[in-house]
This record gives C-alpha cells, structure tokens and sequence, in this order.
C-alpha cells in the first residue's frame, strides 16, 4: 500500500503561520489601514496622470507635489500631537510611534517627490503620463529624488525639534508660573519672612521675568541674584535692598526708587530708568550706562555706605 505524503504549499504555510502568530495580524491589520486610510486617498488626490501629456500632465504633477504636503502636514500633526501629551522621542512609547508613523511618511514622500519629477520630466518631453524614464533622464530623476528625500528628512527633522522645543518651553512656563506663585506669596508675608526664605539656600534661582509688579514695595529686601527680567516694575519701590547680582535686563523700571540700594553687579541691560531715583546708592560694576537714564537722579552715590546694614 502506497502512502502519498503532501507536503504544503508555501502560500498556505505562511498563510497558517500568518494565523498563528498575532504580530503577523496585528502587521497585516496595520498595513490594510494604511492602504485603505492613508494610501488611497492620497492616490485618489493625486489622480491617474497615465493618459495625459504636455500642460495636462504638468497638473497631475503639482497634485503629486499636493500629496507630499498633506504627508509633510500630516507628519507635522502627528508630532504637534505627542508634545501635547508630552510623549518624549527618548521613550520606548515615543520611539514606537515614531517609527510606526515616521516610516510610511518617508517612504510616501520619496514615492510622491520621485513621481512629480518623472511627470514634470515627461511633460518637458512632451510624452504620455504612462511611459517609463530610461537612460540619463531616469538617472536625473532618481538624483533629484534623492536630494529631495534627504530636503525632505530635514524638514522632517526640523519639524520634530521645532515642536520638541515648544513642548519644552511650555512646561517651563508653566513650571515657572508655579514658581512664581509661591515666591509672590512670600513676598507678601513682608520683609523679614522673605529674607529668611531667601537665604534657606546660598545659590538660589529667583526668577519674577515677564510680571507685572507695579508699585511693590521691595524697601529692605535680599534680592540677591533674583531675575526680573522684562518684568513691569513702575514705580516700584527698592530702597536700602541688596540687589547684588540681580538682573532687571529690559525691565521697565520708570518712576522706581532705589535709594541706598547696594548695586554690585546688578545688570540693568537696556532697563527703562527713567525718571527713577538711585539717591544714596551704592553703585559698583554695574551695567547702569547701558540703561535708558533720562531724567534719573544719580546723587550722592557710593557715600556713607558703612551705616547700611548690607555692609558685611
């Protein structure tokens, strides 16, 4: 009795595999999404440019060139997307997107870039939409394809550090806000509860940029090495504080007073002094000659610095 051994096909082994192992559904599902959702319709904007020549032919290849915007538009989303749910590239989950987004984004940018220049090549030839490029003219389109491919990387690229840095700055300023909040609470408590919190550490991080402190009273403050850069600081008040190391770079300080203040290399890059009064101050490697000083009162500086209580 002869027994007829079958041995499966090929097409049914990896049909069989294909069953059995979940990656290889979850890999196909994936890529009939992106034939059915991202592909298609990009095809379907694009058109069948394969009966048309000349100007007509020109068209279809401006509508290619529409098809790479919408990816490069769409990449752009994608990416604005994960710095809103501050989904970091340096993550597993972040990384895993990327490729599984960035990917087909690349590969239908060079499919659209290489063919726009093949139409654009066969429309100057004055042949059909449907006949191939050989020779030198296939060689041109494949250069320039890959000098737009790597035009196009960058631009991605760019995009990405772009919305990265955004991302980045958002939380900052929100974080700063924060800050800010707590710091303004304790300056409200009043002189002697914002000197001791200021000096619970020697290399502090105080930072008022961008407020609107309009009229505080600052007199007898430690605000050494705090930032107010481009704050609102009209007439505040800042008499007999130690503002060593303090920075008020274009920070609009008109009609403020600094009277016996002790200034030792306090930054007033571009500050609007106007009309600001620095009587008895104490004034010493600072950048006040870069400051708008109109009608500002610079007497009796640097005298009697010995009675100050800053002295020490």
């Amino acid at each position: 009795m002869n027994v007829v051994i079958r041995r499966p096909k090929l097409s049914e082994y990896m049909k069989q595999k294909k069953q059995d192992e979940p990656f290889s559904q979850i890999f196909e599902g994936y890529l009939n999404f992106l034939l059915r959702f991202f592909w298609k319709p990009l095809q379907m904007i694009s058109g069948d440019p394969s009966q048309a020549s000349g100007a007509t032919l020109l068209l279809f290849a401006l509508r290619k060139l529409v098809g790479a915007v919408i990816l490069f538009a769409a990449f752009g989303l994608f990416v604005s997307a994960m710095s809103h749910f501050e989904i970091r590239t340096e993550s597993v989950l972040g990384e895993f997107f990327g490729y599984l987004v960035g990917f087909p984004v690349m590969l239908g940018l060079v499919s659209f870039c290489l063919e726009f220049l093949r139409l654009v090549m066969l429309a100057a030839c004055n042949r059909r939409g449907d006949e191939e490029l050989k020779g030198a003219l296939r060689t041109l389109v494949l250069g320039l394809g890959v000098v737009m491919f790597f035009v196009g990387m960058f631009g991605l690229v760019s995009v990405q550090m772009w919305f990265t840095t955004k991302a980045k700055e958002r939380v900052e300023r929100k974080k700063l806000h924060q800050e800010q909040q707590e710091y303004l609470r304790y300056l409200k408590r009043g002189r002697q509860a914002w000197n001791a919190y200021i000096n619970l550490t020697p290399m502090h991080y105080i930072e008022f940029s961008g407020m609107n402190l309009d009229g505080f009273d600052f007199s007898g403050y430690d605000l050494n090495m705090v930032k107010f850069k481009n704050t609102s600081l009209k007439g505040a008040r800042f008499d007999d504080c130690y503002l060593t190391l303090t920075n008020f770079d274009r920070a609009d300080c008109s009609g403020a007073s600094f009277k016996k203040s002790y200034c030792m290399m306090t930054s007033f890059e571009k500050t609007c002094l106007q009309n600001a009064d620095f009587t008895g101050a104490y004034i010493r490697r600072s950048t006040l000659a870069s400051a708008d000083c109109k009608n500002a009162k610079l007497t009796k500086l640097n005298e009697n610095f010995r009675l100050s209580h800053w002295n020490r």
